[in-house]
């Protein structure tokens, strides 16, 4: 069941993702070429990393609330 809800989600938002960070590549890449530094590259770098890590904890997040799903209810620390 968590491999399904891992390609669930990972159908669901990756085209998304995909599509905000490539937008915002191609923007900055148009806009800022003249004046693009090294440190504005690190930092686009390191924002495309991050909303991968996004879509990662996403989609970890889909299978795991599975599981908790079908736990029993009856757990000494539930809540």
């Amino acid at each position: 069941k968590a491999a399904a809800a891992r390609q669930s989600a990972s159908s669901t938002y990756l085209p998304i993702v995909a599509a905000l960070n490539l937008l915002y590549v191609i923007l900055i890449a148009t806009y800022k070429r003249a004046s693009l530094t090294t440190f504005q590259c690190i930092m686009v770098v390191t924002l495309v990393g991050l909303s991968y890590l996004s879509y990662r904890g996403v989609v970890d997040n889909h299978a795991n609330q599975d599981f908790k799903n079908n736990k029993k209810s009856d757990d000494a620390l539930a809540g």
